[in-house]
Parts: structure tokens; C-alpha cells; sequence
């Protein structure tokens, strides 16, 4: 074989390998959600094919090394791709594919069939054989290996059993119509395109007011102390026994929500996690666009901690990472130094998906001790993770409901979770403290269990099941027992808790609107989705959801469609659509001018 043949063999073997697996790959993790990196896999693997060809024509004597390291690069690869293809298989998206990549953690792949393991085993192998050939079959080995990798590719599509909890089953998957069909179409609830408003049509936001002396609490004798406690991923309809309501879920919340002010149709301005806390601890609504401005590390806005006076003692503890989907440096440029997460905390057990959280059950008791030992009055914040995917299992003690559904799992996860709220609260009566300390729980944002289609988990999509969470605010002598029933969002909280702790503020600070006043009637409440989605909802109960990525549109009437089954087009809410852009629009450059001043605050002589 001739250096020339050599050069194209390794670089033809290798780019067939990479385009097989990899562009198969992201155009599936494309249909699901707009992947704007995925010409990054391509450059890679034309960057590698070059390589291959360029080393075995300038230097022969490195060839066979070459080959060896790409054959090693092709099994790894392989493996991977393989990995991510049953995840594919069993109805997973982009967000559970990334949160996998990142944890190296396949436990998401248990449900997979026996063979399709198998395969994965027996892809790497077969690719290694077929570089490994003798030189004299090396022009065939190029044709072999196209033909291996589709071949394995409908295989690992057509061969599988169809197991009924598929979310959407194979026959729907986009990874067949790849090979065999057109891309996928768009989801049927959105509507054609619209165009854009005029931008005179425009409609300004209200403003919040300041709430009458009279309708405020009686001022404390001394400081109220504040434990917040937020509750990852849980839901209203899932707290209110939609599924399961003898027994409860989540009783002791439902005791706690019957003796202080229950926030019944509250919501998230977010389908996140660090966005949605933004959004709790600054009375704002998170910035619509792209990157996580909630996690970036140039965030300044003022938090609650910022609020309080300095003889506040403020710490945070969570079994979860605090550089992970986590708005750091947002709480910390506010004044929270403690902050005890999965790298801090003294907790060594694991739990869920690996290297993400630690044992919810112990890292309570740390957040015991510290409560314990905290000086009056104090700010101790508590954000939980055992109902966040895949719902860990804590063993046969919390299996208050036997089932092995998702949703079964995800209901033994939020009765694990009030139990430790029960904890927390039991830990202050212990201490004397209950009595002077205000108590504030509220979910980050809803769950989604498939009541749309491909809308899993929370990050995926913008109805209400997402957006849906329970808000509490307890302590009897403040909060007397009270069901609100307008609809309420995460910016309201702040401005509530610092009326009822009569601490001063600039309300110009805060989007949200404090309870102790009367509601506007004609509030629009705004939402920003990790989907790339705008979202307002009026008084009136309109929902008008605006993707951004493709100017598609759709309008739900919550009034008369609560479970948002029949999506109408936006041709006729041309005023509502130009309210959710000059929303995104303005939002931005607030977000952007209040996170500037503070900074220059800060650090002004």
C-alpha cells in the first residue's frame, strides 16, 4: 500500500467514524431543542481527518502510531455515541443527555435492553477490527466501515423492544426519521409564523406602588429571623394531591400553608433552577437571552441578603454544586459569604446523579447544626434537590408510594422532602426561635410528566406544569392565615417578606408587587423558558408564548383551556406579542444598567 493510500485509509476511516456517530447525534439532539454548537462536532472531525491524512503523508513512520491513536480516539468515541444513542432510544432529550455528559454518570441508561448494551460493547470492537485489517483488504475498509455504522445505526433503531413507558416511542423518534424521513416537523401547538408588531403598539409596564401604613403588620419589638427554604422541583398540582391525596404528599407544607398566607396560583418566571432563585431573591424577572445571566460571574444585582441590616448572620447550605446551574457569585456579590454546598459541606455520601448531590437527609442535619448555632437575628437559606431528576431512590422507609413510575418515585421524593422540612421546623421550636422567625417556602419551578408532548422534567418546555409552584410565607404573629388566589410570581416575595420585617427599601429596586397591597387588576406576569422562549400572561388569563429563536407564536385562554390542549394563533393578539418583545427588549438593558450601578457602587472610593 502506498504512503498516499495510507494517508486517505486513516483519514477516511476516521471521518466516517466521527460523521456516522456524531452528526447522527446532534441532529437528534437538534429536533428536541436548538443546539447552536453542533458545528463545533463537525469542525472536530474534519479538524481530525486532516490531521490523520497530513501526518501519514509528511512523516510515514508515524503512520501506524496515528492509526493506533485514532483507533483508541474511534472505540472511545463510539462508546460514547453509543451511550448517548440508548438514551435516544428511551425517549431522553437534550437537557438529560448534557446533565449525563457532565456527570459522567449513565445511570440513566439503566432501562435499556440487554442487546442494545451489547451492541454498545460490540461497536468499538467491530471499528477496531476493521482498521486492523491486513494491508492488503485496506481499500475495502473505508466501504466496510460506511456500511457497519448505518447498519448498526438502523439496527439499534428498528431491533429494540417497545416497552410501553417510552415517553414518545421509537416510532416517533427523530432519530428514524434521520435516517429514513425528513426532519421532524414543529410541535403542533405552535402557530405560524406572525410578524412583528409595530413598535408604536407598544405597552409600558406598571409600575409597583407603595402599600398604605395600615395594611402593614405591627411592627416586631426586636428583628424577625428568615429561613427560606426553596423546593427544587416541586409543583402545585403534585403538593395539592392532583395525583395523590390520600395520603398527601407533602402534609406538614399543607399545614404550614393552612396556618400562614398560601400563594395558591403562584408561579416561576422561570423553567430553571438558578434563574428562578435570581428571580426569588431579587424581586426581578430573570434576563431573556441565551446565556444564564443568573449565573454569570459579572452579576451585581442586589439579592435579599443586600437588604438586610448588617447584624444579619446569612449563610446558605444545599446537597447540591454551587458552580453548577447555581447563581454564585450573584448571592455572594450581595453580601452571602457562608455558602455550603457539595464541595463544602462535611456530608460524604452521594446521592442521585453522581458528583451532583450529596445526601439530602444529612446535609439537613448540617443545616440543623448551623441553625442551632446562629446568632439572632439571622438569614439561613436552605435549597433542597431530592424531587430534581431522576428522583433518587432513599430506600424502603420513603416509599410512601409503592409504584415505580417516574411520577410514583417523584411523589416519594417531595414526602422525603417535607419530612425535612418538619426537621427544620421542629429544630427552631427546640431552640425557642419558631416564634420569631418568618418562614418562606417556595418551590424554584414546576415538573412536567408528559402532559405535552417531549415535556419531561421542568427545562424543556413553557406551560403551566413548569411554571406551577407553591409559596408560603408563615409566622402566625405576622401572616394570619389567608388563601391568595390572584396569580402571583417569585419577583413578589421580596418586596412581601421586607414589608413584613418593616425593613426600608427602594421599591424602584423590585419588579414585583408586596402582598400587603391590593393587586393590580390588569398585571401581566412574564416568564423567560431554557427553551429560548418569552412568555406574559394577563389578569385576564391570556398565556402567550414567543420563541425567540424562530418568531413562532402560540396563545392559550387558561380560563377556558386550563390544561393548554387547544393553541391559538396570534394573528389577532398583535398587542400581546408586542408586549412580551418590548418586555425582552427593556428587561435586558434593566437588568444590565442595575447590575453596572451596583458594581460601580462597590467599588467607588
Amino acid at each position: 500500500m502506498t504512503r498516499k493510500e495510507d494517508a486517505v485509509d486513516n483519514g477516511l476511516a476516521w471521518l466516517t467514524l466521527a460523521l456516522v456517530y456524531r452528526l447522527a447525534m446532534q441532529q437528534q439532539l437538534h429536533a428536541t431543542f436548538l443546539w447552536v454548537d453542533a458545528w463545533q462536532d463537525v469542525l472536530l472531525a474534519l479538524a481530525m481527518t486532516a490531521f490523520a491524512v497530513l501526518i501519514s503523508l509528511v512523516v510515514p513512520r508515524l503512520a501506524l502510531v496515528v492509526s493506533l491513536l485514532l483507533l483508541l480516539l474511534a472505540g472511545l468515541d463510539a462508546a460514547v455515541c453509543g451511550h448517548l444513542w440508548l438514551a435516544m432510544r428511551i425517549g431522553l432529550d437534550r437537557q438529560t443527555l448534557t446533565d449525563a455528559l457532565q456527570t459522567d454518570d449513565w445511570k440513566v441508561l439503566q432501562t435499556a435492553s440487554v442487546s442494545d448494551g451489547l451492541a454498545v460493547l460490540l461497536a468499538p470492537a467491530l471499528l477496531m477490527g476493521l482498521r486492523v485489517l491486513p494491508h492488503g483488504r485496506a481499500r475495502v475498509r473505508p466501504l466496510v466501515v460506511v456500511l457497519f455504522g448505518l447498519l448498526l445505526s438502523l439496527g439499534w433503531t428498528w431491533a429494540a423492544p417497545r416497552p410501553e413507558d417510552w415517553p414518545d416511542g421509537v416510532a416517533r423518534n427523530p432519530l428514524v426519521q434521520l435516517l429514513l424521513e425528513a426532519p421532524p416537523p414543529p410541535p403542533e401547538d405552535f402557530a405560524a409564523r406572525v410578524p412583528t408588531p409595530q413598535p408604536e403598539r407598544l405597552v409600558a409596564l406598571p409600575q409597583p406602588q407603595t402599600p398604605t401604613a395600615a395594611a402593614l403588620p405591627e411592627a416586631p419589638t426586636q428583628p424577625y429571623n428568615v429561613v427560606w427554604i426553596i423546593l427544587e422541583s416541586t409543583g402545585t398540582r403534585y403538593f395539592e394531591g392532583a395525583f395523590h391525596s390520600d395520603p398527601p404528599p407533602m402534609p406538614t407544607l399543607r399545614r404550614l400553608a393552612d396556618e400562614g398566607w398560601y400563594l395558591a396560583r403562584h408561579q416561576s418566571p422561570s423553567n430553571s433552577s438558578a434563574t428562578s432563585i435570581f428571580a426569588q431573591l431579587s424581586g426581578l424577572y430573570p434576563n431573556p437571552q441565551p446565556q444564564m445571566f443568573a449565573t454569570q460571574p459579572d452579576n451585581w444585582v442586589p439579592a435579599l441578603p443586600a437588604f438586610l441590616p448588617p447584624s444579619y448572620e446569612r449563610f446558605l447550605y444545599t446537597p447540591g454544586r454551587l458552580n453548577f446551574f447555581f447563581p454564585q457569585a450573584f448571592l455572594q456579590h450581595s453580601g452571602l459569604k457562608e455558602m455550603v454546598g457539595y464541595d463544602e459541606t462535611t456530608v460524604t455520601k452521594n446521592m442521585g446523579l453522581e458528583r451532583m448531590s450529596k445526601d439530602e437527609i444529612a446535609t439537613v442535619s448540617t443545616f440543623l447544626t448551623r441553625l442551632h448555632r446562629a446568632h439572632e437575628p439571622f438569614l439561613g437559606i436552605y435549597y433542597s434537590f431530592s424531587p430534581h431528576w431522576p428522583y433518587t431512590d432513599y430506600g424502603p422507609k420513603w416509599h410512601r408510594y409503592p409504584g415505580n413510575q417516574p411520577l410514583d418515585q417523584y411523589h416519594n421524593a417531595l414526602w422525603l422532602l417535607d419530612n425535612q422540612i418538619a426537621r427544620i421546623v421542629e429544630q427552631l421550636r427546640v431552640d425557642g426561635r419558631l416564634e420569631r422567625t418568618i418562614l418562606v417556602l417556595v418551590g424554584d419551578h414546576g415538573e412536567a410528566f408528559g402532559q405535552h408532548a417531549h415535556n419531561w422534567a421542568h427545562a424543556r418546555g413553557s406551560y403551566q406544569e413548569n411554571f406551577e409552584t407553591p409559596a408560603v410565607l408563615w409566622q402566625p404573629r405576622v401572616f394570619a392565615p389567608r388563601r391568595v388566589t390572584q396569580p402571583t410570581s417569585h419577583i413578589d416575595l421580596l418586596p412581601t417578606l421586607l414589608d413584613a420585617l418593616h425593613q426600608p427599601f427602594d421599591r424602584a429596586q423590585a419588579q414585583g408587587t408586596s402582598l400587603w397591597q391590593e393587586l393590580p387588576a390588569t398585571r401581566n406576569l412574564f416568564a423567560w423558558s431554557n427553551e429560548g422562549m418569552a412568555t406574559v400572561t394577563t389578569a385576564a388569563g391570556l398565556k402567550l408564548s414567543w420563541s425567540v429563536q424562530d418568531n413562532r407564536c402560540r396563545v392559550f385562554d387558561l380560563t377556558t383551556d386550563p390544561q393548554e390542549r387547544h393553541a391559538e394563533r396570534c394573528e389577532t393578539h398583535a398587542d400581546l406579542l408586542a408586549v412580551v418583545k418590548s418586555w425582552r427588549a427593556e428587561q435586558q438593558k434593566l437588568l444590565k444598567a442595575r447590575s453596572d450601578a451596583e458594581r460601580r457602587r462597590r467599588h467607588s472610593p
